[in-house]
């Protein structure tokens, strides 16, 4: 699934997306919904009674997008079927670390890591999958981009 991206003039994926906005929290100072909204380019979100913001509507191709701040800050989204896969990640991202399964009926979780030269944070990038992500064609379920704040920035390089 794709939408155009105006500022840039071409057709962006929802992977390509996800990519963008990781490379934007990576410049995240303050750890809060409306900071992380900021930092990806979208209007304030709307909250709720927790604190925690949603970007509504979501952008094509995700079901949900739920801005989390304070000390774990992140942004949660559900993706649509057929819209991203394991190779798909893998391509934007590197190839996936599998991490260890939390319970049996949990998803199964690569983790991908994003930094940018100069940035103050970095992006730890988790994607979900409801199958065990052997092959490249396994649909990803959901991605969660985590803040990671205060690393050394100078040894940073995009990953």
């Amino acid at each position: 699934m794709e939408r155009e991206d105006t500022a840039r003039g071409r057709r962006v994926g929802v992977a390509d997306l996800i990519r963008d906005w990781s490379e934007g929290l990576c410049f995240v100072t303050e750890l809060s919904p409306a900071a992380i909204a900021h930092a990806i380019g979208v209007a304030d979100p709307v909250l709720d009674g927790a604190g925690h913001g949603r970007i509504e509507p979501p952008p094509s191709g995700l079901t949900y997008a739920l801005l989390v701040g304070g000390p774990v800050a992140h942004l949660d989204l559900g993706l649509e079927r057929r819209v991203v896969d394991r190779a798909t990640l893998d391509a934007r991202f590197g190839r996936g670390h599998p991490l260890p399964r939390v319970d049996y009926d949990r998803p199964y979780v690569l983790a991908y890591e994003v930094s940018v030269a100069g940035a103050p944070a970095r992006c730890s990038v988790f994607g979900r999958f409801d199958e065990r992500p052997t092959t490249a064609i396994v649909e990803a379920s959901g991605v969660t981009l985590r803040v990671d704040p205060g690393f050394d920035s100078a040894t940073a390089g995009s990953t």
